[in-house]
């Protein structure tokens, strides 16, 4: 990570700026986005970035987007530039590319643009101070050049900290297998081989290993922190020939657990705020990735509600994926009948859609250690992997091992709309097991067995970030996104021009696994930080996406309409009784 840099602005005439002048590049825009919340976007018809170049062309003023100008179905959130980017020739996030005249046109853009005043390099975040409040969620955009936007206002901008954990304090330099050490490479996730290796031989005690853009963090047992800080003494504060910066984090990093319950499905504070219970089964007679799924108690209220996912198919069998910690205090209670197709199965594990809903199936399978359940739907439902918010259709798992940092993400849930999402790394949990093997010994010589645990990868989740902290405001991250499907929207490396041909491959990459409820002045990076769980095993198992029918419909064309549109809390009752 570069050292962070600060340094205020100054509203500058074209003359002091050297003549270079920023051209946003634009994006030619489909359609009229059916999403309530608005997200901006930058368009373009003909310009395509020049990634690497040093200098930019001289220009007229900078392009302002037209508001009148209908929204793409993909939220704006990429803000570039002709000639002009964050990411370097090397592959990297950074300004050691950039012209003095580069940097201070890019500061007096955002000045005159944004009302930034304070400009903070601590990539992959850009930290900008504005002078008052921060401009509004639906005309900020997400990437700026490539760089995660974090918009603050000046003040609380010096407070930010973005590191994902503290530093060691120990030895300077800790010597490692070389062979390893050159498969930690810079904005790479590195093999399972070395996961293992770092966990069973370099920190035997970690209950996970994440790799955070350019920093190794090691999740250690948790402690009281008195504790904490006196073993910091006695950890290496790097690992030789690794580049990435070595942290350590007490206990498990925020959001990577899930909590028992979700939120209440209607707290005070989101009666204003976009929900979406529409039963789309009574509407439209099916429903689709993103819509509401709950669990309900015995009198058939709501519970708690999570997202749909997507529809997968294998030998004939198919099945929906959704969040399994939405019926975990029902497995708790009916844990002998879950797995089994049984009346009593089907009660105590059913999932309703829309509030009120309609029954659409039972909870029947878990998927390991990860929070994806499969939940088999009654016959005659119809479930249809078409995305309620995008003109686009779920068609195809994607390995972790195929997934980049840096790479984007599109959600689509009832509980937030489409949200925007950057890939950071991957996160390892790390399960530890006795390295006896198969290893036998006469009854009363256990002791002659070995007594080192071998330490193996227990689930793998992605590491996302978002530049959207604050529940008060939309658009927002919250607990019932978990369950909502990622949907690949740019690859690292690409052309921003070619992210309508990415998510028309319909690729599901994971499965948001927790969004937890932030503070509004979120000042660490990892308080940034949400997680997905990783789709390999039912890739591994044989699973596939079952496709859209109708090719030509809604997923097969671009201007064709989503499904169907959100709304607010409160248009209909939500007391009535849900009926099987």
């Amino acid at each position: 990570m570069e050292t962070p840099q600060k340094k205020p602005l100054l509203k500058e005439s074209p003359a002091l700026m050297g003549g270079f002048k920023l051209t946003p590049i634009r994006k030619r825009r489909t359609k009229i986005s059916l999403s309530p919340i608005k997200t901006p976007t930058t368009d373009t018809d003909t310009l395509s970035p020049r990634r690497n170049s040093t200098s930019f062309s001289p220009s007229t003023k900078p392009e302002i987007p037209n508001p009148d100008v209908p929204h793409s179905d993909i939220p704006t959130s990429a803000l570039e530039f002709e000639g002009f980017s964050f990411w370097g020739p090397d592959g990297t996030l950074g300004t050691k590319h950039l012209s003095r005249e580069q940097d201070e046109a890019i500061r007096n853009f955002l000045c005159e643009k944004y009302n930034v005043i304070s400009v903070w390099y601590a990539f992959p975040f850009l930290v900008l101070g504005c002078e008052g409040e921060p401009p509004s969620e639906d005309e900020r955009p997400f990437t700026i050049g490539g760089a995660l936007a974090i918009w603050k206002t000046v003040e609380d901008s010096y407070g930010f900290l973005p590191l994902f954990g503290t530093n060691g304090d120990g030895e300077p330099r800790m010597d490692i297998d070389p062979e390893m050490a050159n498969k930690l490479q810079e904005l790479e996730v590195p093999p399972p081989e070395v996961i293992l290796y770092l966990a069973n031989e370099v920190f035997p005690d970690c209950i996970a290993l994440s790799i955070l853009w350019d920093s190794l963090v090691v999740e250690l047992p948790k402690t009281d922190d008195d504790d904490f800080h006196l073993r910091l003494q006695s950890l290496p504060r790097h690992l030789q020939g690794v580049p990435h910066i070595l942290l350590y984090y007490n206990g498990p990093l925020p959001n990577t657990q899930r909590r028992r319950r979700v939120i209440a499905p209607k707290p005070p504070h989101l009666a204003e705020m976009i929900v979406d219970e529409t039963d789309y089964v009574s509407t439209d007679g099916k429903f689709y990735p993103g819509t509401m799924l709950n669990s309900v108690d015995k009198s058939g209220e709501v519970y708690s509600s999570v997202t749909s996912g997507v529809l997968i198919e294998k030998d004939g069998e198919k099945r929906l994926t959704c969040s399994f910690h939405n019926w975990a205090d029902h497995f708790d209670k009916y844990g002998d009948t879950f797995g089994q197709d049984t009346d009593d199965a089907r009660q105590h594990f059913k999932a309703v859609q829309g509030n009120p809903g309609t029954v659409v199936g039972f909870v029947r399978e878990k998927v390991g250690r990860t929070d994806i359940a499969l939940a088999q739907l009654n016959d005659g439902v119809i479930f249809e992997n078409q995305l309620m918010e995008m003109d686009y259709a779920a068609k195809v798992f994607v390995h972790s091992d195929d997934q980049r940092i840096g790479d984007e993400y599109m959600i689509d849930s009832f509980a937030t709309g489409k949200q925007r999402l950057i890939g950071l790394g991957r996160r390892f949990e790390i399960g530890r097991r006795p390295g006896a093997g198969s290893l036998t010994v006469p009854q009363g010589h256990e002791h002659l067995l070995p007594t080192k645990k071998a330490a193996y990868v227990a689930t793998r989740q992605g590491a996302y970030a978002t530049n959207h902290p604050t529940i008060l405001r939309e658009p927002i991250i919250r607990d019932s996104v978990c369950g909502s499907i990622l949907l690949r929207c740019y690859e690292r490396g690409i052309e921003r021009t070619e992210e309508n041909k990415v998510m028309k491959k319909g690729e599901v990459c994971a499965m948001m696994h927790f969004a937890d409820l932030q503070p509004k002045c979120a000042e660490r990076a990892e308080q940034y930080l949400c997680y997905a769980d990783a789709f390999d095993p039912l890739i591994e198992g044989g699973w596939k996406v079952v496709q859209v029918e109708d090719e030509d419909g809604p997923s097969g064309s671009e201007g064709s309409d989503p499904p169907g549109k959100k709304r607010k809390v409160g248009e209909t009752s939500t007391k009535e009784r849900l009926q099987d």
